[in-house]
């Protein structure tokens, strides 16, 4: 899909014309309720207001929500992203060995289920579903952390995180949702 930014007319940063579209598609636009309030809908938004955190702007969907507002067109945008690492601790042999012991324990345990369902020797299957991932989980992870000789030899927790969150109505509706809302 291609888009370019629309002219001086009001522009907001989210405001996108779809140049892929032929005419057909345009006519039958916001036919169906998905369509018209879906993730690739191109039409323009505008901020109502920003919040620091996202339980705020939440919060402010609730309001509109319970004010009668169609929240088809309201969007909680995050803004300003950045990825955040997060060290939670000290990555050794045997920490590795650990978790892969319990990744295979879980794994076994699953095929434990299975087992347990189609054979009348649930016991067997419960020993022979627990020991062999757990051995297998604790050898490779064990394993894989020993070729790294060092490097990167800590657990850690990724996640993306917005500066900010901005809930952004459906230029048409953004009237309304300020006068449900109560703000000018």
């Amino acid at each position: 899909m291609t888009t370019t930014q629309t002219p001086n007319t009001n522009p907001t940063p989210y405001e996108t014309i779809d140049t892929t579209k032929s005419s057909e598609d345009k006519a039958h636009a916001g036919s169906s309720p998905l369509e018209a309030t879906g993730p690739s809908d191109n039409r323009a938004s505008v901020p109502i207001e920003r919040f620091a955190e996202y339980h705020s702007a939440e919060l402010l969907v609730d309001r509109l929500s319970d004010g009668g507002f169609p929240i088809g067109h309201v969007t909680i945008v995050g803004e300003n992203l950045r990825s955040v690492e997060y060290v939670t601790g000290r990555r050794t042999i045997t920490s590795a060995a650990a978790a892969g012991a319990n990744q295979g324990a879980w794994m076994g345990f699953a095929m434990f289920l299975l087992f347990a369902v189609i054979t009348p020797w649930a016991f067997g299957a419960l020993i022979l579903a627990l020991v062999v991932p757990v051995a297998v989980g604790a050898a490779f992870n064990a394993t894989e952390h020993a070729l790294r000789r060092g490097r990167r030899d800590f657990d850690s927790i990724r996640r993306v995180e917005a500066g900010s969150y901005a809930v952004m109505v459906t230029a048409t509706w953004a009237d309304a949702a300020r006068s449900t809302l109560g703000i000018r």
